[in-house]
């Protein structure tokens, strides 16, 4: 069996060309992993790990603008009662006539948006990063199996022809008369 080792500039030469044997080799080492490869960039369980980490996300910002708004409420109105089951909320005497339960609605409507948008932005900042990351692993891993693919092609070609060669020179000398 014959063994060829290869290295990148060499693949380069090889396949780098437009001859049809360079097209045809490449074009198959394309498809073939595009095939094979190409799906696991993106898959289902990276999708649902994203959801997983968003709605985490959006549950420690929805909690902690929760605090913030039971905090702004207590400020400015007095407290009615105090439960004694503590997953009971504290009921507050909230006059919705009063001015400061306007300015209250207003300022907590600004905060409801100001949260929003830093929520928005943080989840989809910390994505891209880990959508990056991801991406550039999952790259970089298929370039070294794109390379190891390329030799495996190049050198079954290779040894392909050579195989024909050699029994074309075989059958020729068979058939000269010596």
């Amino acid at each position: 069996m014959l063994k060829l080792t290869l290295d990148l500039d060499t693949l380069k030469a090889l396949i780098g060309g437009d001859t049809p044997f360079q097209l045809e080799i490449r074009e198959g080492i394309i498809q073939t992993f595009a095939r094979l490869h190409l799906k696991a960039l993106i898959n289902e369980d990276m999708i649902s790990g994203l959801r997983a980490e968003i709605r985490g996300e959006l549950s420690t910002m929805r909690e902690s603008f929760r605090k913030e708004v039971v905090g702004l409420v207590a400020e400015h109105f007095p407290v009615v009662q105090k439960p004694h089951d503590p997953w009971k909320g504290v009921v507050y005497a909230i006059d919705k006539t009063n001015p400061k339960y306007l300015q209250l609605c207003h300022s907590l409507e600004k905060r409801a948006r100001e949260v929003s948008v830093e929520a928005v932005n943080e989840i989809l900042t910390a994505l891209s990063e880990k959508l990056q990351k991801t991406i550039e692993y999952r790259v970089k891993s298929l370039e070294h199996r794109i390379a190891a693919e390329v030799k495996q092609q190049l050198t079954a070609t290779f040894e392909q022809r050579v195989q024909r060669e050699i029994s074309r020179r075989v059958a020729a000398l068979a058939a000269s008369p010596e």
